[in-house]
């Protein structure tokens, strides 16, 4: 789940950059749904 422009960034860099971003918007269990739902997506896009 890398952007094409940007393949030197690690999928898991990505993923913990929307999951910091989630953590400032919510404080319940929020980001750890946001984590498993990209962790999902880039298992499926890596297929």
């Amino acid at each position: 789940m890398s952007f094409p422009h940007r393949t030197d960034v690690p999928t898991e860099v990505v993923i913990d950059e929307y999951v910091e971003l989630a953590k400032s918007f919510f404080e319940g269990p929020e980001p750890g749904f946001v984590n498993g739902a990209l962790d999902a997506v880039a298992q499926d896009v890596r297929r």
